[in-house]
């Protein structure tokens, strides 16, 4: 048994023969070729169409990334492998942030857009670095004007559009233009030394108007349509000097001024009529636009006077001395009070010290019992102006 081992040790390190080493390669051979063929055989039978090969740097052409950008596509139909190459993946980066794409998400990509992965075989990078595409640069662009020379170019086209308007308009206004002047309108108007006709637009003269612009003279010229915003700057009141407050507003205390700067709502006065007798509620410092908040009609009753209260009632007027209770002007509705035992009603200022109430007639004649010091009923009463004049 021992022997046995033994010999069969022997027999495992002997070396082999020239002969027995030559077969041995030979069918290590054969099975290699074997197992080509039969991978050869089942690539066919999967139907493999196409070769991705991930490219390691892309540079798209255009504003889409295509299949074709980031890898190599090689198949055996020529047409297939062009329409894959052709399939878009994503948006092209911008410019000085590259993307990195990996294989899984190319693929992803692509199952998106209905592509069999099964069909097609992928190699080469595990990532792709994409850049930003090279845009097409403009041959022979000229060069933009100097800026002193682009703002008077902008100075010409608006004085052009300026004495547009006011023969168009055909009276004397005030017009704030906005407008925005492109390089080539700039160097088109500077070509031309200023030679500047305007055209277009529709009344009213405000907001946004289309008018055409044409740049040349002695017939050589050409039109080009702009938007111009205008707004027309209307005539404000401001004061002449400063105005303290409680100062009744005279016509040397105000005048009409224009200003781009103005504000366009209602706050403002727009003749010097709407203020010249009114009392300034606040200090108004000299050159200020006067609004409303800072003006009022002048007091025609002020706290603790006695006035006189009218009340009516069809052709019947009763007249009674009471107390004010607040101050008021022309028109405002204050509270008043007897002077016999201090009830309190409200009554319509009309007047300097006079207010007015209405009524039904047993509101005038109750009103007229209660007053003690009521005078009689005086038929001449009845014809005094209901609003008489402010001295």
């Amino acid at each position: 048994m021992l022997g046995s081992v033994n010999e069969a040790k022997r027999t495992r390190n002997r070396p082999l023969s020239r002969k027995r080493v030559r077969g041995a390669a030979q069918g290590r051979l054969a099975a290699v070729a074997f197992f080509a063929v039969a991978l050869l055989s089942a690539g066919e039978t999967l139907g493999i169409a196409a070769d991705v090969q991930i490219r390691r740097e892309c540079r798209p052409s255009g504003r889409v990334v295509t299949l074709g950008d980031v890898a190599e596509v090689r198949a055996s139909d020529p047409q297939q492998a062009a329409a894959l190459a052709r399939v878009e993946l994503l948006p092209a980066p911008p410019v000085g942030q590259p993307r990195f794409l990996r294989v899984r998400e190319i693929q992803d990509l692509l199952l998106l857009r209905g592509i069999n992965l099964a069909e097609h075989c992928f190699s080469g990078y595990s990532q792709v670095t994409i850049h930003a595409p090279e845009l097409p640069r403009v041959a022979d662009a000229a060069e933009p004007l100097a800026p002193p020379q682009a703002k008077r170019a902008e100075r010409q086209l608006r004085e052009a559009v300026l004495a547009y308007l006011n023969q168009a308009a055909g009276n004397d206004e005030a017009w704030d233009v906005r407008l925005s002047v492109s390089d080539e309108l700039a160097r088109r108007i500077h070509n031309s030394g200023g030679a500047v006709t305007v055209q277009g637009g529709t009344p009213p003269w405000s907001g946004t108007q289309r008018l055409e612009i044409s740049v040349g003279a002695n017939g050589q010229s050409e039109r080009i349509a702009i938007d111009v915003q205008i707004r027309a700057i209307p005539a404000i009141v401001v004061t002449t000097h400063s105005v303290p407050r409680g100062a009744l507003i005279t016509a040397a205390d105000v005048e009409l001024r224009r200003s781009a700067s103005a504000p366009a709502q209602s706050d403002c006065f727009h003749a010097i009529d709407q203020v010249v007798g009114s009392e300034a509620t606040q200090a108004i410092g000299e050159g200020m636009v006067i609004e409303s908040k800072m003006v009022r009609t002048p007091l025609l009753v002020r706290r603790n006077e006695i006035v006189t209260v009218y009340a009516r009632s069809g052709a019947v007027r009763v007249r009674t001395a009471a107390r004010a209770r607040d101050d008021g002007s022309l028109n405002d509705l204050i509270g008043v009070e007897t002077l016999a035992d201090r009830q309190v009603f409200f009554a319509r200022v009309s007047g300097i010290r006079e207010l007015e109430i209405y009524g039904r007639a047993a509101q005038a004649s109750t009103v007229a019992g209660q007053e003690s010091n009521a005078a009689p009923f005086d038929a001449t009463a009845a014809i005094r102006p209901a609003n008489p004049p402010i001295p």
